[in-house]
């Protein structure tokens, strides 16, 4: 059985993979190429680890650096559930945590024709 984490960092989580995969798949692969360049795991988890607490930083507002880890922690783990567990997919993600922008270019394009 795994850790329990909170709700809320569980959801950060999954909203970032769901809004960033690629960033978070380039940093995934090239701690992969780490790990078949070096032969080190250790090395290669480090350097994912690290690389997320800084994503987790840069998109966020979160100042806690236990909070910060946390969700970095889960990112790992969602993200090896999405591309080598294939429990989750990125589809189910993204319906339901993707980024929504609002439609106001429609609104304001069909006032003027209406004009």
């Amino acid at each position: 059985m795994g850790r329990i984490k909170p709700k809320f960092i569980k959801n950060v989580a999954r909203y970032l993979v769901a809004n960033y995969f690629d960033l978070l798949k380039d940093i995934w692969d090239k701690a992969e190429e780490i790990k078949q360049l070096t032969g080190n795991a250790e090395l290669a988890g480090e350097f994912r680890f690290n690389s997320y607490k800084r994503v987790v930083d840069r998109l966020t507002n979160i100042r806690s650096k236990k909070v910060r880890n946390k969700v970095a922690g889960a990112i790992i783990r969602l993200m090896h559930q999405i591309l080598i567990l294939e429990r989750v997919t990125l589809e189910e993600l993204r319906a339901k945590y993707y980024l929504r922008l609002p439609e106001t270019t429609e609104t304001s394009e069909s006032k003027e024709i209406s004009a």
